[in-house]
């Protein structure tokens, strides 16, 4: 408080309480990272400052309707949940917008096209092919009666100078699963 004074006599003012406000400051974001379609993915952002905070995420520049606290949760992601997300906090003493963090969706390998049994002539070549989609790399392991093929890994495999033995099952693994050609 304030003393004011005067040969008529001394005063005191009332208190001025004074309240420093900080703006605020984000102290930790999620880093960019990888979800596969269809699994679910939180994004999360930590900040000081003058209380109350407010939040809001948008996307590729846009606000996300409802993304107004610190965490925000895609569930059951889509292709279309890919890309640059971002997190504003403000409060009365100003804002500040994050960095962005790119979520990117991987799709899951599937085969558009499997491969077909075939008969060969004995000496000459034969081609079993498998078309997959999904994200890169798709990565090909082709197995003989059960025994991996070396070389095997491309979505194409060529059987040259065929013999007897070449006969049985040809399977091309990709994941977790598997494809036959007898």
């Amino acid at each position: 408080h304030m003393v004011v004074s005067n040969l008529g006599g001394t005063v005191k003012s009332k208190l001025a309480k004074l309240t420093v406000l900080l703006p605020p400051v984000i102290t930790h974001l999620t880093e960019s990272l990888s979800v596969v379609e269809r699994d679910s993915v939180e994004l999360s952002v930590s900040a000081a400052g003058s209380e109350p905070l407010a939040y809001q995420w948008s996307k590729g520049g846009e606000k996300i309707d409802g993304a107004i606290h610190p965490k925000f949760r895609l569930a059951k992601v889509a292709p279309a949940a890919a890309g640059d997300y971002t997190v504003r906090v403000g409060n009365v003493a100003g804002q500040v917008v994050s960095e962005p963090l790119t979520v990117n969706v991987i799709l899951p390998v599937k085969i558009v096209t499997q491969p077909m049994g075939s008969y060969g002539v004995l000496g000459e070549s034969v081609t079993l092919t498998v078309v997959a989609e999904g994200s890169e790399p798709i990565i090909y392991n082709w197995l003989h009666n059960g025994r991996l093929i070396e070389g095997g890994t491309q979505s194409t495999l060529t059987v040259t100078d065929l013999e007897a033995e070449d006969s049985g099952e040809y399977i091309v693994c990709r994941g977790d699963t598997a494809d036959t050609a007898h």
